[in-house]
């Protein structure tokens, strides 16, 4: 197939200029005076990418996967010649449309149907195929009832639903999209994406950003996963992501992935106070703390309390659900489980261990609570006081929340 995209040797750099403050003394005096005081000012420079090379066939579907500051954005306006690379070379064949940034390029005093003609003018379309197209448009996003008042009166979800389906009308030949989607409710996500695939099955080339893995593996064939501005691998999407959760798991079991009831975090609970969880932290096999698992792997939650009085029977359990869409997936504790507890009282911790995490690759939120037994105290219930991902690489099972681990024979 035909090369659409191609980076050749580039880097992009630039120049941070800040106001040097020579003591903590100029500070005050600056702050009391309120005004710009002059300043000694210095600069760096900031590579967000370094010498990157890769290519791209027309119909391909790439995903860009890293952390925050990998370098990925920068790629896409690179290819839309947003910005030009400091070194090396970006060629690019066809008409490009990209969804970047939240309400990029509308003009939000115009109307949002004023807006689909004046980007469509923009990427060469004449106002006879735009009206042609301003119904679909209109349609896919869902706006039939605000498409003739101001942009500037959009919420950051109508402005999403808008700039996606302008940009996907357009007849593209390379379609961009940045992690903006993320801001859409759940359905027009699913819709997105499906249109996405559509667009994948009649050839057209897609470079998609986001930072829900599972959505590069469902969207994208392949992956190319950038890290402070280098490339560090390009493969199948599968094994791309497989490799990134990997690194984050080993980052994440370093800082010892822990959570205090005393942290400072928005948390929400309540109950009587004679039993309080302090902290509820997830370990590995070998009881290290880490929060990221693959599917099949043990997992160990550990629930710290702290009992004021001596507390008879008391029941412990948990409760998860899908950080995405909050449907609870299990709620287990003590009792149900046919565990009598003794009395506690003072500092201790209670275990539930999961010989094999049955949770295809997503993020979950962990409820812990603690009861009496007769479920008539709530002595401490922890609302999402706790987070863990499931990575891909433990199953080959793709499609719903869970892995039944069963073998198909023939009969």
């Amino acid at each position: 197939m035909a090369e659409i995209i191609a980076f050749k040797n580039v880097s992009k750099r630039f120049v941070l200029t800040r106001d040097k403050v020579r003591s903590w003394q100029d500070i005050f005096v600056r702050l009391l005076q309120r005004r710009n005081a002059p300043a000694e000012k210095y600069s760096r420079d900031f590579w967000a990418l370094k010498d990157i090379s890769f290519s791209i066939n027309e119909g391909e579907t790439v995903g860009l996967v890293g952390a925050n500051g990998a370098g990925k954005s920068t790629a896409l306006k690179l290819i839309t010649q947003i910005i030009q690379p400091s070194t090396g070379s970006v060629q690019v064949r066809g008409r490009v449309t990209a969804l970047l940034e939240l309400g990029a390029g509308f003009q939000p005093e115009l109307t949002g149907r004023d807006n689909i003609f004046l980007y469509g003018a923009v990427m060469g379309l004449t106002q006879r195929e735009l009206r042609k197209r301003a119904d679909a448009i209109i349609e896919f996003a869902e706006m039939e009832e605000f498409i003739d008042v101001p942009v500037k009166t959009y919420s950051s979800g109508m402005q999403a639903r808008l700039g996606f389906a302008v940009s996907v009308h357009l007849d593209p030949k390379v379609l961009l999209v940045d992690e903006v989607l993320a801001v859409g409710d759940q359905s027009f996500q699913q819709k997105c994406y499906e249109h996405m695939q559509k667009m994948r099955r009649k050839g057209i080339t897609l470079l998609f950003v986001s930072h829900s893995l599972e959505s590069v593996t469902d969207v994208c064939a392949r992956a190319i996963w950038l890290e402070h501005g280098k490339m560090i691998m390009d493969d199948r999407s599968t094994n791309v992501t497989a490799a990134y959760y990997r690194r984050v798991l080993e980052e994440d079991t370093r800082q010892h992935a822990v959570h205090d009831a005393a942290g400072g975090a928005d948390t929400r609970r309540y109950g009587t106070g004679e039993v309080t969880l302090s902290r509820v932290e997830f370990l590995d096999e070998h009881l290290q703390p880490r929060s990221t698992f693959v599917t099949g792997e043990p997992m160990v939650v550990r629930l710290h309390y702290e009992a004021n009085v001596p507390v008879h029977d008391p029941v412990f359990g948990i409760a998860v659900y899908r950080s995405d869409s909050g449907v609870q997936l299990t709620g287990p504790n003590s009792m149900f489980d046919g565990c009598t507890l003794p009395t506690i009282h003072g500092v201790g911790c209670v275990d539930y261990r999961v010989d094999r995490v049955p949770w295809l690759p997503g993020e979950f939120d962990l409820h812990a609570a603690i009861v009496n037994r007769e479920d008539s105290l709530m002595y401490d219930y922890w609302f999402e006081c706790a987070r863990f991902v499931v990575a891909p690489g433990g199953t080959r099972d793709r499609a719903g929340v869970m892995a039944l681990g069963g073998q198909w024979q023939v009969g």
